[in-house]
């Protein structure tokens, strides 16, 4: 008999802008199927439709005027799409902010 190998169920906080947090129905903490941050924006997009759309530009990057953080490390620092999020891990998305 052939084995599958299914794919583990992360559990991360969301933290999102009041300004987005409607996109996915104020949610704070979601499960999903697999460990990078790709994942999580499919699975959000399954759920939630039109989420990567507002997250993401037409080449697939986080929109410029957001900042995504894994903990407290910067999303394009640590591998961008392909970060792995930790059990239980924050990520944070946060509109930049211009000026002084």
């Amino acid at each position: 008999m052939e084995q599958t190998q299914s794919t583990p169920i992360t559990r991360v906080q969301l933290k999102f802008p009041p300004q987005l947090a409607q996109a996915v129905r104020n949610q704070t903490h979601v499960e999903f199927a697999g460990d990078r941050f790709a994942d999580l924006l499919d699975s959000l997009e399954q759920t939630y439709g039109g989420v990567k759309e507002r997250l993401l530009d037409d080449s697939g990057r986080v929109r410029p005027f957001l900042n995504v953080f894994v903990g407290r490390n910067n999303l394009n620092a640590l591998g961008g799409m392909a970060t792995v999020l930790p059990e239980g891990e924050c990520v944070s998305i946060l509109l930049s902010r211009a000026g002084g």
